[in-house]
């Protein structure tokens, strides 16, 4: 009884925010009325309008500042961690290193009539010359793993 008063309340409420929404756009100008149609749909998106009291929404520094106090509190009203507390876990486990025949038998697997990645280089090349690329990539992996860093330019989009 309960799930289906809460369903129909739902199915209500969607109803009538997007009735409001499209009466109000049918009576404003039509590039609003455009806009607000593309921000219903998903098609552009908008920039989100934040309200914290006592803080003027176009004032970004001073909404960001606010927020960033708020998360700050959480985090100083927790007593700081001991290091000694935590020996059990240190020094920590060495990564696992990845194996250069571990790598061919990967690049091996690549579907050759697959779309290339990003990068833009055709599976096909990768399987041909997998033997050649799996001493490189292993080391390229292997010394991510160990410092912990990804390299950057496979952060970025090409």
């Amino acid at each position: 009884m309960y799930r289906n008063r809460t369903q129909k309340s739902i199915s209500k409420a969607k109803l009538n925010f997007y009735a409001n929404k499209i009466r109000n756009l049918k009576s404003s100008d039509p590039s609003l009325w455009h806009r607000g149609i593309q921000l219903i749909a998903n098609r552009v998106k908008g920039s989100p309008v934040i309200n914290v009291p006592g803080i003027s929404p176009m004032n970004n520094d001073g909404i960001a500042n606010h927020i960033n106090m708020n998360f700050a509190k959480i985090t100083q009203s927790r007593p700081s961690i001991d290091i000694n507390d935590l020996h059990a876990f240190l020094p920590a486990k060495t990564p696992c290193k990845i194996e250069e025949y571990v790598m061919y038998e990967q690049l091996c697997r690549i579907n050759p009539y697959k779309s290339p990645g990003p990068d833009c280089i055709p599976n096909r090349i990768i399987k041909d010359f997998a033997c050649e690329l799996s001493i490189p990539l292993t080391d390229i992996f292997n010394t991510s793993l160990k410092d912990g860093v990804v390299p950057h330019i496979w952060k970025t989009l090409l």
